[in-house]
């Protein structure tokens, strides 16, 4: 084997380990995205749990219509 052979199949292996390494970055990119969009619609409805409990107990402290009323006048 001469040298340009040489560089020839190092090339090609450098390549070929640099398309897999692309391709677990992909793959993993992909689950985090998923993992990510997950988490949001985990937070929203946490967000909506907290602002339902957050109005019972304003609504049960202050009573119902003072609370209307501070709603109105925003």
């Amino acid at each position: 084997m001469n040298d340009s052979e040489e560089r020839v199949l190092r090339l090609e292996l450098t390549t070929t380990v640099h398309d897999e390494r692309i391709n677990s970055l992909e793959s993993r990119v992909g689950i985090l995205h998923t993992e990510l969009s997950k988490l949001v619609d985990l937070t929203s409805k946490i967000r909506w749990w907290l602002a339902g409990i957050g109005t019972f107990y304003i609504t049960r402290e202050i009573g119902i219509l003072p609370f209307l009323k501070s709603l109105v006048a925003f």
